[in-house]
């Protein structure tokens, strides 16, 4: 009796971190979508060296009003804190401490892009929004990595086959992207502000593909 009602307890686990999946599929379709025709609506040329905040600013770069492209922009941005926010509690209700990990850097990710709210071109209220987008992309990125690490700690057995799983291309392609996470780090605390624009893109793609290379093993 006590096994079956543990089985019933796992089942209902699993099938709720499917549920966290998809909906974190959603918003990497989202998201993207919301920075596209936010760039579209962009009042003048955006340059890939540019920041994604600027497309949530008042103004643009050259003061024109923003605000078709500010709407559009704080719509996929409230998508993100809500799932993020929403996924992270899920895994703090599954307690272990690998899923209480993944819990935490989700509700940070969710605090980040809720901070990014906080315009970029006022000059104090700037900092916040500086935060958030460390908070938000630094986030998620240790979300995935302990994604990641939970099947290597499971001793790579997969769920389906029982069977060893080799160390793939996913766990590789995790490694690159913390790697790239940290770069914008280091670009952020020593200032390089031209190269920071372009990182930023380069990891919040990786991110999105991050998501869809995730299974039920690295749940």
């Amino acid at each position: 009796m006590e096994k079956k009602k543990f089985n019933v307890q796992v089942e209902e686990i699993q099938k709720s971190r499917k549920i966290g999946l998809y909906l974190l599929r959603a918003m990497a379709i989202i998201y993207p979508i919301a920075i596209i025709i936010a760039i579209l609506t962009y009042p003048e040329p955006y340059s890939i060296f540019e920041y994604l905040s600027n497309l949530g600013g008042a103004t643009s770069i050259n003061g024109l009003s923003n605000t078709t492209s500010q709407i559009i922009y704080n719509s996929g941005l409230t998508i993100n804190v809500i799932i993020c926010m929403i996924v992270g509690i899920r895994y703090l209700f599954y307690k272990t401490k690998l899923d209480t990990y993944k819990g935490i850097f989700l509700i940070l990710s969710s605090i980040g892009a809720g901070l990014l709210f906080f315009p970029c071109d006022d000059n104090i209220l700037n900092w916040f929004h500086r935060i958030g987008g460390i908070l938000f992309l630094l986030g998620f990125v240790l979300f995935l990595f302990f994604c990641q690490f939970t099947r290597f700690r499971n001793k790579k057995i997969s769920l389906d086959t029982k069977e060893s799983v080799k160390f793939t291309f996913d766990k590789i392609f995790y490694i690159i992207i913390v790697l790239i996470s940290l770069s914008y780090l280091v670009v952020y605390i020593i200032g390089l502000w031209e190269y920071a624009g372009l990182i930023q893109k380069i990891l919040l793609t990786g991110m999105f593909i991050g998501i869809f290379i995730l299974d039920k093993e690295d749940l």
